[in-house]
C-alpha cells in the first residue's frame, strides 16, 4: 500500500563519494487531517451560501480584512473581485443608516458591547439591498481595538416581505 511520507535529507560528500542522508516521516494522519479541513471549509461555504450568511474579520493593526466568499457575495462582488475594507464597507452604507451605525460602532468602542444593526446597502448599480451585521471587537491590554469579527447576513427578501405585508394590511383597513 502507499503510505504518504516527508522526506527530509541532506546530500553531502566523504573521502570523494557523495552520499544522501535522509528521514522519512509518515504523514499518513496530517493528510487525513488536511482532507478533513478541506472538507469541512467545504460544508461551510455551502452552509453561508445557502443561508446567506458571510462571515468576516477585521485586524486593526495591520489594516486588513478577510471575507468569506459569501460575504463577498451579498455586497454583489464575486469572491476576490476587490480588495475587502471597511472603507468599502462605509461606502455602500446607505447614507441614512450611516449615522446610526457609527453611533452603534462607538457604543461597542466605549461600552465593549457587541453590535446587532439592521442597515441598507448600496450597489454601485443603485440596488438597495438589506443586511443584518454582528460583530463583535477584540481590543488589546491596553483598551485600545485590536480586532473586529462578525457576520453579515442578506436579510432583504424578509424586508421586501414585511413591506408588502405592511402595505397589504393598509389596503385591508382603508378598503
Amino acid at each position: 500500500r502507499l503510505i504518504p511520507f516527508l522526506l527530509t535529507a541532506v546530500k553531502f560528500e566523504s573521502e570523494g563519494q557523495q552520499y544522501l542522508m535522509g528521514v522519512g516521516t509518515n504523514i499518513s494522519e496530517q493528510k487525513k487531517a488536511e482532507e478533513a479541513l478541506r472538507n469541512s471549509q467545504k460544508i461551510l461555504t455551502k452552509a453561508q451560501q445557502i443561508a446567506h450568511v458571510g462571515s468576516w474579520e477585521y485586524d486593526y493593526k495591520t489594516d486588513s480584512m478577510k471575507c468569506s466568499d459569501e460575504t463577498f457575495r451579498i455586497f454583489g462582488f464575486q469572491p476576490g473581485e476587490v480588495e475587502p475594507t471597511l472603507d468599502l464597507f462605509y461606502n455602500m452604507v446607505h447614507r441614512d443608516d450611516y449615522p446610526e451605525l457609527m453611533d452603534r460602532i462607538e457604543d461597542v468602542r466605549k461600552l465593549h458591547v457587541p453590535l446587532s444593526i439592521d442597515l441598507r446597502i448600496l450597489y454601485s448599480t443603485g440596488e438597495q439591498r438589506y443586511i443584518h451585521e454582528q460583530a463583535e471587537m477584540t481590543f488589546d491590554s491596553d483598551g485600545v481595538p485590536a480586532k473586529w469579527i462578525g457576520t453579515v447576513h442578506d436579510i432583504t427578501e424578509r424586508k421586501r416581505t414585511e413591506e408588502e405585508r405592511r402595505h397589504l394590511i393598509v389596503e385591508l383597513q382603508t378598503a
